[in-house]
């Protein structure tokens, strides 16, 4: 996997500064366990100090990044929440305190291996980041394709081979290209391998779901009149659901039918599946899963374009219903469903 690769690669060449950040805290904890599995014989528990910069002083930082080692020969301190990085509107340091952390990054403690842990993108176009880039080994958790899930997966499965090769890459399909997904239904399978024997089916049958996955099927059965099953789904979305998170559904599936709408377009015009992905890439800077393409495309052979546009036009006129907190949003989307049913029939 690049991201432990990349520092793997800094620690044989003596670098001592690192950043660890992204979006996917799933792959964020999971690259930075490796991190420290991989300095665990030479840093023990007792020589790692773990400190948030929203709640400790900077002199704290600075002097425990100065102090020695009690027992080993190297230290680990851990800085979390260094939100000076990132583009919130916050700053923990002053000035004053920003440019002597730089400086002590241009000359280290060599007995101490410093790592910023934080959960989201930084900003690049701040100084301070800049500055702080040029004297640190950057590590981003981002999966960059689905070749490196299957690496992960295909070690999981080393050891036990529970699943083909077609089958792991059956899996990764499935999680439509997510890397905490696709792992959660690796293990829940290992765990029903000492019981059963592995097919197709059952991985589909133990599919690991996410919101938009769940959308998607929700999508499915307004597109195909099951009310029941459309209700059923919504209203076990809502036991989980948080507060607010209404809104954003809404706004998933205006995305959703907006790609069924495009999807469409370029079927009636005869596209491929894949000048269908390469236009769509295009379109939304992603590349797009060819199971999405594949599964999405036997949906909405059942429905017109003009069913698609007023469609959408209903998630549009719900979503600003719903930012107006004129009604209950809950009663909004309930009735959303109900006429996108009725324009069908």
């Amino acid at each position: 996997m690049k991201a432990i690769n990349t520092f793997n690669q800094a620690l044989e060449n003596n670098i001592s500064n690192f950043c660890f950040y992204g979006e996917d805290t799933f792959y964020l904890d999971l690259i930075f366990e490796n991190f420290k599995n991989l300095l665990s014989h030479r840093i023990d528990d007792t020589e790692t100090i773990r400190l948030n910069a929203e709640k400790v002083d900077f002199q704290l930082i600075y002097d425990e990044l100065n102090t020695l080692p009690f027992f080993g020969e190297k230290k680990l301190v851990i800085i979390e929440n260094l939100l000076d990085m990132t583009a919130k509107n916050k700053n923990f340091l002053t000035d004053q305190e920003k440019k002597t952390f730089i400086n002590y990054l241009k000359n280290p403690n060599q007995t101490t291996i410093l790592v910023l842990l934080i959960n989201g993108n930084i900003d690049k176009r701040k100084k301070f980041t800049k500055e702080l880039l040029k004297n640190i080994s950057e590590v981003k958790a981002e999966i960059v394709d689905a070749k490196e899930i299957y690496e992960y997966l295909a070690k999981l499965n080393q050891s036990s081979q529970i699943l083909s090769e077609k089958q792991l890459q059956l899996v990764i399909e499935l999680s439509n290209d997510q890397l905490e997904l696709a792992v959660t239904h690796f293990k829940k399978l290992r765990a029903l391998s000492e019981t059963e024997s592995i097919t197709d089916e059952l991985i589909y049958k133990n599919q690991i779901k996410d919101l938009a996955q769940n959308l998607f099927d929700l999508s499915k059965y307004l597109i195909t009149e099951q009310t029941d099953a459309a209700f059923s789904l919504f209203y076990d979305l809502m036991k989980v659901a948080k507060p607010g998170e209404l809104i954003k559904i809404n706004g998933i599936l205006i995305s959703q039918f907006r790609f069924f709408l495009s999807l469409k377009i370029l079927m009636a015009q005869g596209k491929s599946n894949e000048q269908i992905a390469n236009e769509l890439k295009g379109i939304n800077t992603k590349p797009i899963n060819a199971n999405r393409i594949r599964f999405a495309s036997r949906e909405i052979k059942r429905v017109s374009e003009s069913f698609l546009v007023k469609v959408q036009r209903l998630l549009i006129e719900t979503d600003f219903q719903m930012k107006s907190g004129s009604q209950d949003n809950q009663l909004l989307f309930e009735t959303l469903m109900l006429k996108i049913i009725n324009l069908k029939k």
